[in-house]
Order: C-alpha cells, then structure tokens, then sequence
C-alpha cells in the first residue's frame, strides 16, 4: 500500500463497502426471482443522482464486486440481480460406510 494511505480512512471506506454487501443480500434473500439494479437502489435508498445520469452507480459498483465474487449473477444486460445460493449439504447416506 503507498505510504500516503490513510489507513483509518482505508478501513472505513472497506467496512462501507462491507455493510453495502450485506445489505444488498439482505435485499436480494427477499426477492428470489432478483431486482434490477434501479429497483434495489430505490429499495436500499442510495439512487441519487446529484450530477448527470449516473444514478445506481454505487450500487451497481458493489454488484460487480459481488459478481465476481460470485455472490450475484446478473442472467443478462440490465437484467435482474440475483443471489447465488449456496450448494446445500449432501443428504446424509441412508446405510453407513463399512471401513
């Protein structure tokens, strides 16, 4: 890291984006069939739009993260978002393992 960082402001910076994570499955664990990026901006209440038109850029940012994370997958352009769930557990063997 440059020696010019400011490491308090540096953790900050990666909690917010941290908190952001997990609000956005929070969001997207109620909406299985997903959300577009504007609907889950409306919802998480970050779609500003204070210059041009950039809004849903901060969210939008923290899903590219997550999709290649592979956390979201979003099926196509301007699609909804969704979550990848995880695999769940194999089912427990009906007869057990002779060793």
């Amino acid at each position: 890291m440059s020696s010019n960082l400011n490491l308090e402001a540096y953790e900050l910076a990666q909690e917010a984006v941290s908190l952001m994570k997990s609000a956005i499955v929070r969001v997207l664990s109620d909406h299985p069939s997903g959300l577009k990026n504007s609907e889950l901006g409306r919802r998480l209440g970050v779609n500003a739009d204070f210059l041009n038109d950039q809004q849903g850029w901060f969210q939008y940012t923290v899903l590219k993260i997550m999709e290649l994370e592979r956390t979201v997958v979003q099926s196509k352009p301007r699609g909804p978002w969704k979550l990848i769930l995880a695999s769940p557990p194999p089912a427990p063997l009906s007869e057990p393992i002779e060793r």
